[in-house]
């Protein structure tokens, strides 16, 4: 049985944020510089649903620090944001 929703479908789509190899962060491909952040986050964080939360796949460069991630990380949870998914990119040498 498919659902057909007619309110904001994106409203299920999970929110990407992408840390680049210069720890350059973007909320589905726009940059947001670390000062906005936080308020970024928290906007999202108000928006989603307390029986549904908002999915967030956040993709860090695999040349970035560990530290870099995890400073992301702890503003996702600051926020409210505690359904995060991690995935990390690389630039292909790593093999």
């Amino acid at each position: 049985a498919e659902r057909v929703t007619t309110v904001e479908p994106v409203e299920d789509e999970p929110v990407e944020i992408a840390i680049d190899k210069d720890g350059g962060t973007f909320i589905d491909g726009t940059e947001v510089s670390p000062s906005e952040l936080p308020a970024r986050l928290e906007e999202i964080a108000g928006a989603q649903d307390g029986d549904n939360p908002r999915q967030i796949m956040l993709r860090g460069d695999t040349a970035i620090s560990y530290g870099q991630m995890m400073r992301v990380m702890g503003e996702l949870n600051r926020a409210g944001l505690n359904s995060v998914s991690l995935v990390t990119t690389g630039s292909g040498n790593e093999n």
